[in-house]
């Protein structure tokens, strides 16, 4: 098993697909690393006892989590 190879399986047992509640897409998702969850801190410029820094920070997680959709026609594979 080489690296690359890791580092695919890992990749993979982070994702997971989600359809919504009618079920005609399916959200395509990547649960964030560690280090992902520190950059997207630092990008929502999140600081201790601000109350905007949860939902920016969630913003910035989620954004990164989408890889991929499928339905609701034009959708990317």
């Amino acid at each position: 098993m080489d690296l690359s190879q890791i580092q695919r399986e890992a990749e993979a047992a982070r994702e997971f697909d989600h359809p919504c509640a009618d079920g005609a897409v399916v959200f395509s998702l990547r649960l964030p690393t560690r280090s992902q969850t520190k950059v997207a801190a630092m990008r929502a410029n999140a600081r201790p006892n601000d109350p905007g820094a949860i939902a920016l920070l969630e913003r910035e997680l989620l954004v990164g989590a989408v890889i991929g959709w499928r339905g609701g026609g034009g959708a990317p594979a």
